[in-house]
């Protein structure tokens, strides 16, 4: 469901995607101010499999294909348009350190049985 609420936002926004005067590095910064967290909101409860995991990796290279302007019907491989766009996957590993987080904020926290539920 938060994949399909952020790619309704990037749609949204496609007026920023296309536009040529915008340089690329910018695209990205609005990319992870705008888009991510739409995307990542509530993350830290998701319950993650590796399906999951694989939807998400997809969904972020659908994020920057969209950037670039890559039709899905070009032979471009995701190491081309990473290199192109001068980065790395990383939505995946963001939401991971996120679940760690308010881990180590339940631990620490002493009014909270979660741990004990858990």
């Amino acid at each position: 469901m938060r994949i399909g609420m952020a790619k309704k936002k990037m749609i949204e926004l496609n007026n920023v995607w296309k536009d040529h005067n915008i340089p690329i590095e910018l695209k990205l910064k609005l990319l992870k101010c705008l888009i991510w967290p739409v995307m990542m909101y509530g993350c830290e409860a998701w319950s993650q499999k590796k399906d999951d995991d694989k939807r998400i990796e997809a969904a972020e290279m659908w994020f920057y294909r969209r950037i670039l302007r890559v039709k899905w019907t070009d032979k471009r491989t995701n190491e081309s348009v990473l290199k192109e766009l001068k980065t790395e996957r990383t939505l995946l590993n963001l939401i991971n350190a996120r679940k760690l987080k308010y881990v180590g904020h339940a631990l620490r926290n002493h009014r909270t049985s979660l741990m004990k539920t858990v």
